[in-house]
């Protein structure tokens, strides 16, 4: 930053703009986050990250919220924490999306042994946001 200030003014001086130095009460070096990220700063340091979401990312994280339900479901079912289980989904468009593209991961984190997409019988309903998801499991 402050070789930047210097370089500034050399290239006043010989530009003829100005001609002087500039003291440090003269200059104020504002950091400002560009739009649809997040900055966080010191007085080292700045880090500014790009905090928009695109759809597989979207599809990610609510699979992650699903196995965060399933999580709940077993602990409120008894299951101990090596029951292998069975799993019964559906619920909106992009639950259903999220749960096919992760299958493999909600199934590894979850114990499951077989993940259906389908209507469950015994359903326990939740709202992610705003989309639904009917889920039931079962020790396998």
């Amino acid at each position: 930053m402050i070789s930047t200030i210097k370089r500034t003014q050399e290239a006043n001086k010989k530009s003829g703009i100005g001609g002087r130095d500039f003291n440090k009460n003269e200059i104020k070096v504002l950091r400002e986050a560009l739009p649809g990220t997040n900055a966080v700063s010191n007085s080292l340091i700045s880090i500014d990250l790009d905090c928009t979401l695109d759809e597989a990312l979207a599809r990610e994280g609510l699979a992650r919220e699903i196995v965060k339900r399933i999580q709940e479901t077993r602990k409120k079912s008894g299951f101990k924490v090596a029951d292998r289980i069975t799993i019964t989904l559906t619920g909106s468009t992009d639950v259903l999306e999220a749960a096919a593209e992760h299958k493999a991961y909600i199934c590894d984190e979850t114990l499951g042994l077989e993940l259906t997409l389908a209507e469950p019988a015994n359903a326990t309903v939740f709202d992610i946001e705003e989309s639904e998801l009917k889920l039931e499991i079962r020790k396998a």
